[in-house]
């Protein structure tokens, strides 16, 4: 954090370490803890981690074997949690890992935020595909750091925030949930927020298991090849977990005949040996094991949410042999590593949702919305004397889904909300929610420009959870004991039976069926072009849409995504000319669906491959409608000649770029520069470009920068399955500083890597 943001220095607060009674020798451990850890605050990292080690195997030993086995579980009995979960809902669920009350030390207390803390008045933030449109890595740990500070303010200690996930069928229907398209951007954006909340709480990273679609999750199989796993799908994760994330969190599908939370190659091969990852590993909630022995052998640490599976069957695994004391204290050591860890971290008496994380979600908001049109340089609008805004989205809170990480804040600013703050007695604003198109008609023709809101309503896209678990678990559910675990089995078997009368509660979201707007919503857009020429688009969603049957119809569209709490006040600043947009687009909006990968049936299995996205388009020699990385603003910048240099020796070699940027227009802004390579002698069809570097330079109206980005030679490493690691091939590249992922006006240089040579070509160019 900067400046005097209240979340830059944790204060003292050690109010959820409370002692339940365990034996002194623990607890006097626990106390010795503290006072070494306060010591050694200033040593490096290795220190510290070296010292979190030897605690963590001190209080093994003291630990009874019911101890080390209540660790690898949630605290609480399956009905009981479920019940709760039930009636109350996720973020009232007490989730907790099992050994919470060893004297001294933080629980394991789990709860979602990728978007801010799922709890009450906390401050919410865009969701993490509209974050990022940002390009900002700086904001993004600042993001990280209020999720963190807030949640230990409310006594939660393990908090799902970072994916890893990537983009791949554009239909997906937790886009909103990914950093979009880019692994490198996914691994960038997510090692901040990762940075940043780890100042206060422990990072799960979710959800590793490379499934790119929400429908049929429990069942669906993805089939990966090695190279396509860690060069694309995994590699996002791999910088997310090298960061220092604590924790990761599998997926529920099956990874090429595997269970992910079961899968010896995912979680020993991947994850234990090629990447080297110590922390914690953590099934997905509610039936992400199907058993209790593949799960153990295979590394897994903890079974959350409940008390399941590794509370039923890890004790009489251990009788016969299949599981060994040997692995079961190897898995306790990394569940205690990261606990005596999170003792290291402070609480800090701070306010969820107070004025200055408001201020960062309002920055975040800003930096994320993407300006696609502008003809005529409609935007901003200015000296109007009257405003019509139709569309239901105007006067609702753009949060996101429902699911899981849905949130609660205090108050969220809808777009006319700050419309009617912002031109209060200036100009005349009508609003219609668009239902009924010809009264909507009458209103946008009677007014100087019409803002219309179209794309995802509430429940097109997002969480899904399946109505039938009763019956597709019911093999392995628990034995219910007691009237009040029996009710709550009822109504789980009452509620999940896969039956029509089943709750209605869990059939909104999931996977889009096409990226057409729907029906409506272009049936509005045709009768709008008739009646008023200054149209302007807002397009909400977590993911692309084709454009071609409206885009024509629209002179200025923007891309919204889901703008969290503030997002209204923001929008309201970009269209009034308050702030330049400087949002870029994470994903590409392809002309046609069948441009991108396209989902298969329900049931089938889903093989992947390296070609998604806007590596996809360039291997069939396809443009998009708007590429990955795209956005304009209200200024114009001219990019200066590109120098190159290429410093240092093997591992350590590194392309240092210099280029100037310069502003000629009237607004301050912000350009996203992004770093593009590929190999400059690749065969036709082969996946070339690829993103590895980005930077998001502030300009003052009519300001020149000097802009240095560096790209180390490492960063050109692929997996090759011969040598069963990560290789710089010593080939020619080219480098391309650019706006977005098909600027033909980009600047380049040639890069030799077998003899080190450079070979440039610059010059100047101006936005378009």
């Amino acid at each position: 954090m900067t400046g005097k943001d209240s979340t830059n220095e944790p204060a003292n607060d050690d109010t959820d370490h409370a002692s339940h009674g365990q034996p002194r020798d623990i607890g006097a451990a626990v106390e010795a803890l503290k006072q070494s850890l306060h010591s050694t605050n200033a040593v490096g990292r290795e220190q510290t981690k070296a010292r979190h080690d030897e605690i963590a195997r001190h209080l093994l030993q003291q630990l009874t074997q019911e101890q080390k086995l209540a660790l690898k579980s949630g605290q609480t009995d399956f009905w009981q949690g479920l019940g709760q979960m039930m009636q109350q809902g996720l973020s009232k669920a007490e989730i907790v890992a099992g050994g919470a009350e060893l004297a001294g030390l933080p629980p394991l207390r789990y709860c979602e935020g990728s978007r801010g803390l799922a709890q009450p008045g906390a401050t919410t933030f865009p969701v993490v595909m509209s974050r990022a449109a940002t390009f900002d890595r700086e904001l993004e740990q600042r993001v990280g750091a209020v999720i963190g500070a807030e949640a230990r303010a409310c006594g939660y200690t393990m908090i799902g925030a970072a994916s890893g996930a990537i983009l791949y069928f554009p239909q997906w229907g937790r886009a909103q949930e990914c950093y979009g398209e880019d692994p490198f951007v996914a691994g960038e954006m997510g090692a901040a927020l990762v940075s940043g909340l780890q100042r206060y709480a422990l990072a799960v990273v979710k959800n590793l298991g490379a499934l790119p679609l929400e429908d049929g999750k429990f069942s669906r199989e993805t089939l990966l090849g090695n190279n396509a796993a860690q060069n694309v799908h995994l590699a996002s994760y791999r910088r997310l977990l090298a960061s220092g994330a604590a924790s990761v969190m599998t997926s529920y599908n099956q990874v090429n005949g595997e269970l992910c939370s079961q899968s010896q190659w995912l979680l020993q091969d991947v994850l234990r040996k090629n990447w080297r990852f110590e922390g914690i590993i953590v099934s997905p909630f509610l039936f992400g094991i199907r058993s209790a022995k593949l799960a153990a052998l295979a590394g897994l640490d903890l079974e959350f949410p409940f008390r399941f599976l590794f509370a039923q069957e890890l004790a009489p695994l251990l009788q016969d042999g299949s599981y060994t004391q040997e692995q079961l204290d190897l898995s306790c050591l990394r569940l205690l590593r990261q606990r005596v860890r999170l003792a290291d971290l402070r609480a800090e008496p701070i306010r969820p949702g107070a004025r200055a994380h408001r201020a960062i979600a309002l920055e975040a908001a800003q930096k994320s919305l993407v300006l696609l049109k502008n003809e005529g340089s409609l935007l901003p609008l200015e000296h109007l004397s009257s405003l019509a805004v139709i569309g239901e989205a105007a006067g609702n809170a753009l949060l996101g889904d429902e699911g899981a990480s849905a949130t609660q804040p205090a108050h969220a600013v809808t777009l006319l909300e700050a419309l009617k703050a912002a031109l209060f007695q200036k100009t005349l604003l009508k609003q219609d929610k668009g239902h009924d198109i010809e009264r909507a008609c009458r209103m946008a023709a009677a007014a100087e420009a019409t803002v219309v809101f179209v794309g995802a309503k509430q429940g097109d896209e997002g969480e899904q959870v399946p109505d039938d678990l009763a019956v597709r678990f019911h093999q392995i559910l628990p034995e219910a004991v007691g009237p009040d675990a029996q009710q709550a089995r009822r109504s789980f078997t009452s509620q999940f039976n896969g039956e029509d009368n089943a709750a209605q509660a869990v059939q909104g979201g999931g996977d889009r069926a096409h990226l057409e707007l729907s029906r409506h919503d272009k049936a509005l857009l045709h009768a709008l072009h008739g009646v008023q020429d200054n149209l302007i688009v807002v397009v909400v969603g977590g993911g692309p849409y084709l454009v071609s049957h409206w885009i024509s119809k629209a002179k200025a569209v923007i891309w919204a995504g889901y703008g969290g709490q503030e997002g209204g006040l923001a929008l309201a600043q970009v269209l009034l000319g308050q702030l330049s947009p400087s949002g870029r687009l994470p994903m590409t909006w392809p002309i046609r669906e069948e441009d991108l990968p396209l989902p298969p049936a329900s049931g089938k299995a889903v093989k992947l491959n390296e070609r998604h996205g806007y590596r996809a388009l360039e291997a069939c020699g396809r443009r998009a409608a708007f590429p990955f990385g795209f956005g304009l603003g209200y200024t114009d910048i001219r990019y200066g000649p590109l120098l190159a240099k290429l410093v240092g020796t093997g591992n350590y070699q590194c392309l240092h770029l210099e280029f100037t940027l310069q502003n000629i227009g009237a607004y301050d802004c912000a350009e996203v520069v992004q770093l593009y390579v590929r190999a400059a002698e690749a065969r036709i069809g082969e996946i070339t470009r690829q993103l590895k570097g980005f930077e998001r330079v502030r300009l003052l109206a009519g300001e020149r920068r000097k802009v240095e980005m560096q790209l180390p030679i490492s960063e050109l490493a692929t997996w090759h399955e011969e040598s069963q690691g990560y290789v710089v091939e010593r080939i020619l590249y080219e480098i391309m500083i650019a706006r977005h992922a098909e600027d033909e006006q980009a600047l380049r240089c040639l890069m030799d890597l077998k003899d080190s040579s450079l070979l440039v070509e610059s010059g100047e160019l101006e936005s378009s």
